[in-house]
């Protein structure tokens, strides 16, 4: 249904392409955003946790900055305690299968990727060893709660395609999910801007954080109060003409 859902959307603006950029108003985009929202976790147990499954915790501190190629370089709902562990909302389709989580810090001197296996209950918010597995606690604490993007990925970390499904990461909180927030390289676009499927369009910001080579724009969206799927619409602008569309699904059921 997700996927239907995108094509239809994509069928829409595609249609929509034709006119000119000049009379491109909010609802004329076309990268598509489908998310499928998870209410508040009130009154959580104990969390199950997600089993690395290599031998090492695989990560890299860089002297120079690495700039990668993905627009889309984080998903995730941000708190404010700098010792909370990884946490996912991880569907229970995925449980007991392998996911990728793949991490990255906006001045690009950091990532990691690793493979972990769910848990067979994914009732509650998984734990995903990464603050304690790190060996770069610092550079990890001390991070901007704005320059450390997240992505987690339906597959083994080596198996991981353009088109492979995510789910949504808890950074520094483990509840409850009120919004969610994208991460997202412009490309040194003018503007970005997010329009959540029957929601406000929102205008992507600047992320806080000092450096921002690896990614720079953050955009805060709402979460709607019902469960199901939900679309949102992201477009860089750039001279007034729009930027090369990109469609990424968001599998949390």
């Amino acid at each position: 249904m997700i996927l239907t859902d995108c094509a239809q959307a994509h069928v829409v603006n595609t249609m929509r392409d034709r006119e000119s950029v000049k009379n491109l108003n909010m609802k004329q985009l076309a990268f598509g955003i489908c998310v499928l929202l998870l209410p508040s976790f009130a009154g959580q147990a104990t969390a199950e946790q997600a089993e690395l499954l290599s031998d090492t915790f695989r990560e890299n501190l860089r002297p120079a900055a690495n700039t990668g190629g993905a627009r889309v370089m984080g998903l995730q709902v941000i708190g404010a305690d700098p010792a909370a562990e990884l946490q996912a909302i991880v569907p229970q389709s995925w449980a007991g299968e392998a996911f990728c989580v793949r991490t990255s810090s906006s001045d690009g001197l950091y990532d990691s990727e690793n493979t972990y296996r769910a848990p067979v209950d994914t009732s509650e918010p998984v734990v995903v060893p990464h603050v304690t597995e790190t060996r770069f606690p610092d550079k990890l604490t001390q991070a901007d709660p704005e320059g450390f993007g997240i992505r987690i990925l339906r597959a083994p970390c080596e198996d991981v395609t353009d088109t492979t499904a995510g789910a949504l990461a808890l950074w520094r909180t483990s509840g409850p999910v009120e919004a969610f927030t994208l991460f997202v390289n412009s490309f040194d676009a003018d503007r970005l801007v997010a329009f959540p499927e029957g929601g406000d369009p929102v205008e992507c910001t600047t992320i806080s954080a000092d450096i921002t080579v690896a990614f720079d724009r953050v955009c805060a969206v709402p979460e709607l109060p019902a469960m199901g799927t939900m679309t949102v619409r992201l477009i860089p602008v750039k001279d007034g003409r729009r930027g090369r569309p990109e469609t990424l699904v968001i599998d949390l059921r």
